[in-house]
């Protein structure tokens, strides 16, 4: 659509808002999908949460939950969970304890999840797809912080990144929202300011540690 409208692809507001981690889990392996500007990279992580259980309980959305603390990426998680609902799991990349984690958050409350809904659903479509020419790229928490840390130093715009990604793809050519045509290299100048303007909006990463400065 972005191609066909002639649209930046920097100026997508994707439906999800701001909180657009896919995350996908096994008994051996955490998967995320972390964007570098548009650019969406598939993170694989091996779980390995060592929880600290207390004997402290509260109710929490109805639900009768026990305390469990951990340290994840630079940070201190005080989770929530119940035994009502026996399913190992939780929000983002979190699981491993005795039941559902109805909720949990940094000690510092930046980040906070808490289970507003439980029920089943059909079974079928997850509804997550991978969209055309925004395939995420494989890669490991290292070589991810290595090209984050790239970007940093010199951010690139929607419309040249997605160049980068689909070679041949674009004409060069850019219009604007008159029908007007433009010079392609002025709008990657002002894309590349906004990308510049989201790097410093955007700072708190749930995962410090893919977002390191080097």
């Amino acid at each position: 659509m972005a191609v066909k409208n002639n649209v930046s692809p920097s100026t997508i507001r994707l439906p999800d808002g701001i909180y657009q981690n896919k995350t996908s889990k096994n008994k051996d392996f955490i998967y995320t999908i972390e964007y570098i500007g548009i650019q969406p990279f598939k993170i694989k992580e091996k779980t390995n949460f060592k929880w600290k259980l207390s004997k402290e309980t509260k109710q929490i959305e109805g639900y009768h939950c026990q305390k469990a603390t951990l340290n994840y990426s630079d940070r201190t998680w005080e989770a929530w969970f119940t035994k009502e609902i026996p399913i190992q799991q939780g929000p983002y990349v979190f699981s491993g304890l005795p039941g559902m984690i109805v909720q949990i958050a940094d000690t510092e409350n930046h980040h906070i999840f808490t289970l507003k809904a439980n029920y089943k659903i059909p079974q079928g479509s997850t509804g997550i797809y991978t969209r055309p020419y925004f395939v995420p790229v494989e890669i490991d928490t290292i070589a991810f912080n290595k090209k984050w840390n790239d970007f940093r130093k010199n951010p690139l715009g929607g419309t040249e990144q997605f160049m980068q990604m689909n070679p041949g793809l674009l004409s060069g050519e850019s219009y604007d929202e008159n029908g007007n045509k433009s010079l392609i290299i002025e709008r990657k100048k002002q894309e590349r300011a906004y990308s510049k303007k989201q790097l410093e909006n955007y700072n708190n990463h749930i995962n410090i540690e893919l977002y390191k400065k080097l």
